[in-house]
């Protein structure tokens, strides 16, 4: 069976459609966009600048664990559930950047990933892969466990993505599958889990 070609990712077509509650901020240099503690509400696409993510160990220990540019997301750990940010953003340069959680609230579904899914939603970067968002905590937990030197954390991310992968990722999508049915299994066949494709795998 060949596969339907996936699409090309266009950011500036995703967020033209997010048309209701849109909001587009510019920052000055230095400027704080979310602080490490805040509440995790929204999810910003930088049209244009550059923006670092900078995290406090209970230490007092600062590290720069992400320097972020233009087409690039950040704050996307609330997508995940995390109720609280886990860095500090900060404007390297003047930046104009977009909130881009508009992508599920036009859909009309929840955006935490224990509330009832309401719709599918396959457009933006989840036509790329089908699960951008656990891929992104994952790899923003790697980067602060190498800026911080903790290897217990390095150490722990291998058994905490199996158990990730078996005990969340595939139950959603047995679940996307029994409720959306034939819509869930197209998309399934033609987008990868997590951005490549494993043999033998979907």
């Amino acid at each position: 069976m060949k596969r339907a070609r996936k699409p090309v990712f266009d950011p500036k077509a995703f967020l033209a459609k997010a048309n209701g509650g849109r909001t587009i901020s510019n920052y000055q240099k230095d400027q704080t966009v979310f602080s490490q503690g805040d509440a995790a509400d929204a999810v910003f696409y930088i049209q244009q600048g550059k923006i670092k993510i900078i995290v406090v160990s209970e230490r007092g220990k600062e590290a720069v664990v992400a320097i972020l540019g233009t087409g690039d997301f950040c704050g996307e750990g609330c997508l995940t559930g995390q109720p609280q940010r886990i860095g500090t953003a900060i404007a390297m340069t003047d930046c104009v950047a977009v909130m881009a959680r508009r992508s599920f609230v036009q859909a009309g579904t929840n955006v935490q990933p224990w509330k009832p899914s309401l719709t599918l939603v396959t457009g933006g970067v989840f036509a790329w892969m089908r699960n951008p968002m656990y891929l992104g905590l994952g790899l923003l937990t790697a980067g602060i466990a190498i800026m911080l030197a903790s290897g217990w954390t390095l150490a722990l991310i291998v058994p905490a993505a199996l158990v990730l992968h078996h005990g969340v990722v595939l139950r959603e999508e047995r679940y996307l599958e029994a409720k959306f049915s034939d819509e869930y299994r197209r998309y399934r066949e033609s987008v990868p889990r997590y951005g490549w494709q494993i043999p033998g795998t979907r």
